[in-house]
């Protein structure tokens, strides 16, 4: 290994997998983004989003013209 490369480790390369991982899905061999619509404080819509257009967010069929949640943490 080169002196410039010793950053690039396998944990370096599973934490970057993990992070690329957080909002998307498998569906089939592909690879697809999740809808990114809050349904509570701490769980995110589980559906699949449809591409966004233009500066559209990811959202799935059921959330797509919802406006984002304020949700706060002590319940108000």
């Amino acid at each position: 290994m080169s002196a410039g490369n010793s950053e690039f480790t396998p944990e370096f390369f599973d934490e970057s997998s993990r992070a690329w991982m957080q909002n998307k899905k498998r569906i089939g061999e592909s690879m697809v983004y999740r809808c990114d619509y809050l349904v509570t404080a701490d769980r995110p819509c589980k559906n699949s989003a449809k591409m966004p257009t233009g500066i559209s967010p990811r959202r799935c069929k059921i959330h797509i013209n919802k406006e984002p949640k304020s949700i706060s943490k002590n319940g108000c």
